[in-house]
């Protein structure tokens, strides 16, 4: 495990794993992204962002997470979300960015979707 310390880092096979021990906002999202650009060691990689820990998503956060979906699709990868909590969830829906992301229950959904 690496990462910032409060962003934890794992593999489960092929696939990286942050997971984000925060809310995600303006306060913090240079740690995510930093984190996020020293995980793309390869393309067509696969990063599922659990946000099991994070109770709050901002603008700014919305923002990078965006930026990471658009660049893990020009390199051909997948960014997926897991583990969104409802106050998450409707953060997406009202911003309609919900069926933007590809967002999972856990990790092994996340997996069964495929690349």
């Amino acid at each position: 495990m690496s990462g910032s310390s409060k962003i934890s880092v794992s593999k489960v096979g092929p696939r990286t794993v942050l997971s984000p021990r925060e809310p995600l906002t303006y306060l913090n999202c240079e740690d995510l992204e930093a984190t996020f650009r020293s995980c793309l060691t390869h393309p067509k990689m696969e990063i599922l962002l659990d946000l099991d820990s994070v109770p709050l998503l901002d603008s700014e956060a919305l923002e990078l997470l965006l930026g990471m979906h658009e660049e893990m699709l020009t390199q051909g990868g997948a960014l997926k979300l897991i583990n969104v909590n409802p106050l998450c969830r409707d953060i997406l829906i009202a911003t309609r960015l919900l069926n933007v992301f590809s967002v999972f229950e856990n990790v092994s959904e996340a997996i069964r979707s495929g690349p």
